[in-house]
């Protein structure tokens, strides 16, 4: 499963879970801000190393993260953030090469 079909999984499942509190009465969770994301799913998304993204919490770079017991866990608001962060700091032009004929 690649990582754009792990997070639309992610998603879809969160959604079913805030339709079934919803019918059963209980409050349904904001499914935007809610939703974390494991090591191996960020690597996927990212694809890089799972090492990759220990050497980057180990040295406060990368994406921001919470730690769960022993494991690292992003929230998935937070990675999309950072992400465009880094691609607003990014080297390169903002201008697609097709554009520029």
């Amino acid at each position: 499963m690649d990582a754009n079909s792990t997070a639309s999984a992610i998603l879809w499942q969160q959604k079913v879970s805030c339709e079934k509190a919803s019918r059963s009465g209980r409050l349904a969770m904001d499914t935007g801000s809610d939703i974390w994301l494991s090591t191996e799913e960020v690597a996927q998304r990212l694809k890089v190393p799972e090492k990759t993204l220990a050497v980057w919490a180990s040295g406060r770079r990368g994406p921001r993260f919470a730690r769960i017991g022993r494991f690292r866990r992003y929230k998935l608001d937070d990675l999309l953030a950072w992400e465009d962060e880094q691609l607003a700091n990014g080297g390169g032009s903002n201008i697609c090469s097709h554009n520029a004929l």
